[in-house]
């Protein structure tokens, strides 16, 4: 039964803390390390937070979501009208965006996990 307590605690967490400008993940590692909850499973309970999270904000966004996909396949169809051609190039600057983050996960995807590991580097973070 306390585990189902702490993982709604998390969950809650999760959803307070993802919204703010703090550190979600920082405070799941923190929470997790003060309360010692899922040794050995840290890193896939946090998927699962974070998958959530990614959920809601789906489906926050369904309708700018719908209308860009509708404006990509109106694009490919040849259609080029003004609401189209801004939103694929919205589309192409959060994907020039993306690019940094995506290169640096690809090559200190290691280190970057040792450091989250750290409670001195959490605490340093906050």
């Amino acid at each position: 039964m306390m585990d189902w307590l702490h993982y709604i605690l998390l969950a809650i967490l999760q959803g307070i803390a993802e919204i703010l400008p703090i550190s979600s993940s920082g405070h799941l590692a923190l929470y997790q390390a003060i309360f010692n909850i899922n040794e050995g499973y840290e890193g896939t309970f946090s998927i699962l937070l974070h998958g959530g999270s990614l959920l809601a904000l789906l489906v926050y966004f369904s309708p700018s979501l719908w209308r860009l996909l509708q404006s990509v396949v109106m694009y490919v169809q040849g259609k080029r009208t003004t609401v189209i051609v801004e939103d694929m190039r919205f589309i192409g600057y959060l994907l020039l965006a993306s690019l940094p983050a995506g290169i640096v996960g690809v090559f200190v995807s290691k280190t970057i996990d040792t450091i989250f590991a750290s409670l001195t580097f959490i605490g340093i973070g906050f």
